[in-house]
Protein backbone atom coordinates (compact mmCIF):
# COMPACT_ATOMS: atom_id res chain seq x y z
CA UNK A 1 0.00 0.00 0.00
CA UNK A 2 2.24 3.03 -1.49
CA UNK A 3 0.11 5.74 0.58
CA UNK A 4 0.66 8.31 3.72
CA UNK A 5 -3.11 8.82 3.66
CA UNK A 6 -4.91 7.41 6.48
CA UNK A 7 -8.03 7.51 4.30
CA UNK A 8 -6.46 5.19 1.93
CA UNK A 9 -4.53 2.75 4.29
CA UNK A 10 -7.88 2.09 5.97
CA UNK A 11 -9.36 2.09 2.83
CA UNK A 12 -12.32 3.90 3.96
CA UNK A 13 -13.94 7.73 2.61
CA UNK A 14 -13.47 10.53 4.07
CA UNK A 15 -16.97 11.27 4.49
CA UNK A 16 -16.84 7.75 6.87
CA UNK A 17 -18.45 7.56 10.17
CA UNK A 18 -16.15 7.12 13.46
CA UNK A 19 -17.97 3.37 13.43
CA UNK A 20 -17.29 2.54 9.79
CA UNK A 21 -13.41 3.87 10.34
CA UNK A 22 -13.41 1.20 13.35
CA UNK A 23 -15.03 -1.71 11.28
CA UNK A 24 -12.31 -1.17 9.03
CA UNK A 25 -9.54 -0.63 11.19
CA UNK A 26 -10.35 -4.53 13.11
CA UNK A 27 -10.77 -6.03 9.73
CA UNK A 28 -7.32 -4.86 8.67
CA UNK A 29 -5.63 -5.73 11.53
CA UNK A 30 -6.96 -9.15 11.91
CA UNK A 31 -6.21 -9.58 8.42
CA UNK A 32 -2.20 -8.25 8.26
CA UNK A 33 -1.07 -8.91 11.87
CA UNK A 34 1.74 -10.67 12.03
CA UNK A 35 0.87 -13.55 14.17
CA UNK A 36 -2.02 -14.41 11.60
CA UNK A 37 -0.74 -12.89 8.45
CA UNK A 38 2.67 -14.79 7.37
CA UNK A 39 3.63 -12.76 3.87
CA UNK A 40 6.61 -10.58 4.28
CA UNK A 41 5.08 -7.16 4.62
CA UNK A 42 2.90 -7.69 7.09
CA UNK A 43 4.52 -6.13 9.38
CA UNK A 44 4.96 -3.19 7.72
CA UNK A 45 1.33 -3.18 6.61
CA UNK A 46 -0.09 -3.39 10.14
CA UNK A 47 2.42 -0.77 11.24
CA UNK A 48 0.71 1.33 8.64
CA UNK A 49 -3.03 0.24 9.91
CA UNK A 50 -2.17 0.75 13.52
CA UNK A 51 -0.36 4.63 12.49
CA UNK A 52 -3.42 5.17 10.21
CA UNK A 53 -6.34 4.77 12.99
CA UNK A 54 -3.97 6.56 15.59
CA UNK A 55 -5.04 9.28 13.65
CA UNK A 56 -8.60 9.18 12.41
CA UNK A 57 -9.34 7.71 15.83
CA UNK A 58 -8.32 10.94 17.46
CA UNK A 59 -10.89 13.89 16.16
CA UNK A 60 -8.24 16.95 16.63
CA UNK A 61 -5.98 14.73 14.44
CA UNK A 62 -8.61 13.86 11.76
CA UNK A 63 -9.77 17.49 11.96
CA UNK A 64 -6.24 18.78 11.44
CA UNK A 65 -5.58 15.87 8.50
CA UNK A 66 -8.74 17.57 6.35
CA UNK A 67 -8.09 20.39 7.24
CA UNK A 68 -5.33 20.21 4.91
CA UNK A 69 -6.95 18.19 1.96
CA UNK A 70 -8.08 19.45 -0.93
CA UNK A 71 -11.02 19.11 -3.22
CA UNK A 72 -14.31 17.03 -2.45
CA UNK A 73 -13.14 14.73 0.49
CA UNK A 74 -12.22 17.78 2.46
CA UNK A 75 -15.77 18.19 3.18
CA UNK A 76 -17.22 15.61 5.54
CA UNK A 77 -20.19 15.70 7.97
CA UNK A 78 -19.61 16.05 11.59
CA UNK A 79 -17.61 13.52 13.55
CA UNK A 80 -19.96 10.96 15.37
CA UNK A 81 -19.78 11.98 19.30
CA UNK A 82 -18.49 9.82 22.15
CA UNK A 83 -22.54 9.47 23.50
CA UNK A 84 -23.72 8.59 19.97
CA UNK A 85 -20.79 5.80 19.44
CA UNK A 86 -21.46 4.67 23.14
CA UNK A 87 -24.87 4.28 21.84
CA UNK A 88 -24.39 1.91 18.52
CA UNK A 89 -21.59 0.48 20.17
CA UNK A 90 -20.16 -1.20 23.00
CA UNK A 91 -16.48 -1.96 24.20
CA UNK A 92 -16.80 -5.51 24.69
CA UNK A 93 -19.31 -6.24 21.68
CA UNK A 94 -17.70 -4.64 18.27
CA UNK A 95 -19.08 -4.58 14.80
CA UNK A 96 -20.26 -7.93 13.29
CA UNK A 97 -18.66 -7.48 10.31
CA UNK A 98 -19.81 -10.47 8.65
CA UNK A 99 -23.85 -9.51 8.94
CA UNK A 100 -22.59 -5.62 7.49
CA UNK A 101 -21.13 -7.53 4.76
CA UNK A 102 -24.19 -9.32 3.94
CA UNK A 103 -26.21 -6.26 4.38
CA UNK A 104 -24.44 -4.47 1.75
CA UNK A 105 -24.77 -7.54 -0.72
CA UNK A 106 -28.24 -8.22 -0.04
CA UNK A 107 -29.04 -4.51 -1.07
CA UNK A 108 -26.60 -4.60 -3.84
CA UNK A 109 -28.18 -7.59 -5.53
CA UNK A 110 -31.69 -6.03 -4.59
CA UNK A 111 -30.60 -3.11 -6.78
CA UNK A 112 -29.39 -4.91 -9.17
CA UNK A 113 -31.86 -7.31 -9.86
CA UNK A 114 -34.53 -4.88 -9.68
CA UNK A 115 -32.81 -3.05 -12.51
CA UNK A 116 -32.82 -5.81 -14.71
CA UNK A 117 -36.09 -6.29 -14.30
CA UNK A 118 -37.52 -3.09 -14.74
CA UNK A 119 -36.46 -3.70 -18.12
CA UNK A 120 -37.78 -7.24 -18.63
CA UNK A 121 -41.29 -8.84 -19.44
CA UNK A 122 -43.79 -10.83 -17.64
CA UNK A 123 -44.17 -11.22 -13.76
CA UNK A 124 -47.26 -10.91 -11.93
CA UNK A 125 -49.07 -7.63 -10.58
CA UNK A 126 -49.20 -6.91 -7.36
CA UNK A 127 -51.68 -4.92 -5.21
CA UNK A 128 -50.01 -1.73 -6.02
CA UNK A 129 -50.03 -2.78 -10.04
CA UNK A 130 -46.50 -2.95 -10.24
CA UNK A 131 -45.25 -5.77 -11.25
CA UNK A 132 -42.67 -8.53 -9.58
CA UNK A 133 -40.28 -10.62 -11.57
CA UNK A 134 -40.56 -14.22 -10.83
CA UNK A 135 -36.81 -13.81 -11.41
CA UNK A 136 -36.68 -12.01 -8.88
CA UNK A 137 -38.71 -14.02 -6.21
CA UNK A 138 -37.04 -17.00 -6.28
CA UNK A 139 -33.18 -15.48 -6.02
CA UNK A 140 -34.89 -13.97 -2.91
CA UNK A 141 -36.08 -17.15 -1.88
CA UNK A 142 -32.86 -18.46 -2.81
CA UNK A 143 -30.47 -15.66 -0.96
CA UNK A 144 -33.05 -15.76 1.93
CA UNK A 145 -32.17 -19.15 2.81
CA UNK A 146 -28.45 -18.66 2.38
CA UNK A 147 -28.36 -16.03 4.81
CA UNK A 148 -30.99 -17.94 7.32
CA UNK A 149 -28.47 -21.21 7.15
CA UNK A 150 -25.36 -18.67 7.28
CA UNK A 151 -26.50 -16.78 9.91
CA UNK A 152 -28.17 -19.79 11.83
CA UNK A 153 -24.60 -21.95 11.83
CA UNK A 154 -23.13 -19.09 13.49
CA UNK A 155 -25.27 -18.64 15.86
CA UNK A 156 -26.03 -22.19 17.19
CA UNK A 157 -22.86 -22.26 19.06
CA UNK A 158 -23.96 -19.28 21.00
CA UNK A 159 -27.35 -21.28 21.60
CA UNK A 160 -25.46 -24.71 22.62
CA UNK A 161 -23.27 -22.42 25.21
CA UNK A 162 -20.40 -23.01 22.98
CA UNK A 163 -19.04 -19.13 23.01
CA UNK A 164 -19.02 -19.28 27.20
CA UNK A 165 -17.02 -22.51 26.79
CA UNK A 166 -14.75 -21.03 24.38
CA UNK A 167 -14.59 -18.06 26.34
CA UNK A 168 -13.46 -19.92 29.65
CA UNK A 169 -11.03 -22.35 27.60
CA UNK A 170 -9.30 -19.09 26.32
CA UNK A 171 -9.23 -17.04 29.63
CA UNK A 172 -7.93 -20.26 31.65
CA UNK A 173 -4.89 -20.22 29.24
CA UNK A 174 -4.59 -15.98 29.43
CA UNK A 175 -5.14 -15.92 33.03
CA UNK A 176 -2.43 -17.74 33.54
CA UNK A 177 0.13 -15.63 31.60
CA UNK A 178 -0.96 -12.89 32.97
CA UNK A 179 -0.31 -14.22 36.36
CA UNK A 180 3.14 -15.44 35.24
CA UNK A 181 4.11 -12.02 33.53
CA UNK A 182 2.98 -10.33 36.73
CA UNK A 183 5.34 -12.36 39.22
CA UNK A 184 8.26 -11.73 36.65
CA UNK A 185 7.45 -7.95 36.75
CA UNK A 186 6.61 -7.84 40.34
CA UNK A 187 10.93 -9.44 41.27
CA UNK A 188 12.32 -6.94 38.18
CA UNK A 189 10.50 -3.92 40.18
CA UNK A 190 12.30 -5.03 43.65
CA UNK A 191 15.37 -5.32 42.02
CA UNK A 192 15.24 -1.59 41.09
CA UNK A 193 13.70 -0.99 44.53
CA UNK A 194 11.05 1.03 43.48
CA UNK A 195 12.98 4.02 41.37
CA UNK A 196 12.96 5.39 38.19
CA UNK A 197 14.52 7.46 35.64
CA UNK A 198 18.17 8.41 36.80
CA UNK A 199 17.51 6.73 39.80
CA UNK A 200 16.48 3.67 38.04
CA UNK A 201 19.80 3.40 36.01
CA UNK A 202 21.69 3.61 39.10
CA UNK A 203 20.17 1.05 40.93
CA UNK A 204 20.67 -1.41 38.12
CA UNK A 205 24.04 -1.09 37.21
CA UNK A 206 25.11 -1.52 40.63
CA UNK A 207 22.93 -4.57 40.73
CA UNK A 208 25.00 -6.97 40.00
CA UNK A 209 21.16 -9.44 39.38
CA UNK A 210 19.58 -6.50 37.03
CA UNK A 211 20.64 -8.24 33.44
CA UNK A 212 19.53 -11.60 34.43
CA UNK A 213 16.26 -10.42 36.05
CA UNK A 214 15.83 -8.41 32.73
CA UNK A 215 16.18 -11.27 30.65
CA UNK A 216 13.94 -13.23 32.64
CA UNK A 217 11.46 -10.93 32.60
CA UNK A 218 11.52 -10.74 28.97
CA UNK A 219 11.34 -14.08 28.35
CA UNK A 220 8.19 -14.67 30.08
CA UNK A 221 6.35 -11.78 28.18
CA UNK A 222 7.82 -14.04 25.41
CA UNK A 223 6.89 -17.23 27.08
CA UNK A 224 3.41 -15.62 27.64
CA UNK A 225 2.49 -14.23 23.60
CA UNK A 226 3.46 -17.71 23.16
CA UNK A 227 0.37 -19.48 24.96
CA UNK A 228 -1.57 -16.87 23.55
CA UNK A 229 -0.62 -17.58 19.78
CA UNK A 230 -1.09 -21.47 20.58
CA UNK A 231 -4.86 -21.30 22.06
CA UNK A 232 -6.18 -23.29 18.80
CA UNK A 233 -9.39 -20.81 18.96
CA UNK A 234 -9.88 -17.13 19.52
CA UNK A 235 -13.27 -16.45 20.19
CA UNK A 236 -14.83 -13.64 18.74
CA UNK A 237 -15.69 -11.58 22.27
CA UNK A 238 -11.74 -11.78 23.09
CA UNK A 239 -10.59 -10.62 19.67
CA UNK A 240 -9.63 -7.14 20.42
CA UNK A 241 -8.19 -8.08 23.43
CA UNK A 242 -5.96 -10.83 22.30
CA UNK A 243 -4.22 -9.20 19.32
CA UNK A 244 -3.74 -5.76 21.52
CA UNK A 245 -2.22 -7.44 24.46
CA UNK A 246 -0.04 -10.00 22.03
CA UNK A 247 1.26 -6.10 20.38
CA UNK A 248 1.11 -4.97 24.16
CA UNK A 249 3.50 -7.36 25.92
CA UNK A 250 5.86 -7.23 22.53
CA UNK A 251 6.14 -3.17 23.67
CA UNK A 252 7.01 -4.39 27.09
CA UNK A 253 9.64 -7.10 25.78
CA UNK A 254 11.43 -4.70 24.20
CA UNK A 255 11.76 -2.50 26.51
CA UNK A 256 13.24 -4.49 29.68
CA UNK A 257 15.44 -5.85 26.79
CA UNK A 258 16.81 -2.27 26.09
CA UNK A 259 16.80 -1.53 29.76
CA UNK A 260 18.75 -4.45 30.18
CA UNK A 261 21.26 -3.54 27.26
CA UNK A 262 21.68 0.02 28.76
CA UNK A 263 22.59 -1.17 32.04
CA UNK A 264 25.38 -3.88 30.63
CA UNK A 265 26.96 -1.02 28.39
CA UNK A 266 26.96 1.64 31.06
CA UNK A 267 24.93 4.15 28.77
CA UNK A 268 22.61 6.51 30.54
CA UNK A 269 21.18 8.12 27.38
CA UNK A 270 20.27 4.51 26.17
CA UNK A 271 18.57 4.18 29.45
CA UNK A 272 17.13 8.26 29.09
CA UNK A 273 15.48 7.09 25.95
CA UNK A 274 13.82 4.15 27.10
CA UNK A 275 12.50 5.48 29.46
CA UNK A 276 11.00 8.27 27.82
CA UNK A 277 9.24 5.47 25.36
CA UNK A 278 8.27 3.43 28.71
CA UNK A 279 6.23 6.48 29.37
CA UNK A 280 4.25 6.84 25.45
CA UNK A 281 3.72 3.25 26.04
CA UNK A 282 2.02 3.48 29.42
CA UNK A 283 0.05 6.96 28.61
CA UNK A 284 -1.01 5.63 24.92
CA UNK A 285 -4.66 4.50 24.33
CA UNK A 286 -4.05 1.57 23.06
CA UNK A 287 -2.26 0.21 26.33
CA UNK A 288 -5.20 1.81 28.56
CA UNK A 289 -7.71 -0.09 26.14
CA UNK A 290 -5.86 -3.42 26.61
CA UNK A 291 -5.90 -3.45 30.27
CA UNK A 292 -9.55 -2.29 30.54
CA UNK A 293 -10.43 -5.12 28.39
CA UNK A 294 -8.47 -7.45 30.89
CA UNK A 295 -10.21 -6.11 33.48
CA UNK A 296 -13.79 -6.56 31.87
CA UNK A 297 -12.48 -9.81 30.76
CA UNK A 298 -11.51 -11.37 33.77
CA UNK A 299 -14.62 -9.62 35.59
CA UNK A 300 -16.73 -11.57 33.45
CA UNK A 301 -15.44 -15.07 35.16
CA UNK A 302 -16.39 -13.97 38.72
Amino acid sequence: MASTDPYRILQVDPSAEREVIEAAYRALARKYHPDVNRTPDAEHRIREINEAYAVLHDDARRASLDATRSGPGAARPAPVTDAELRARLTPDRPIDLYRAALADTWQGFVGRIKGQGSAAEGGRPTAGGSRVQPAFLVAAVVFGAVAFVALGARALPAARGGDDRAFAAYWRVAATAKADVEVARQRYVEVLGGESGPAAYQAAIANPVFPNVATQFAAELNTAMGRLKEVSSVPRTVEAYHFQQLDDWREERALRLAYRDAAVTRNPDLWAQTTEREAAWRASARHHRTEALAWQLAARVK
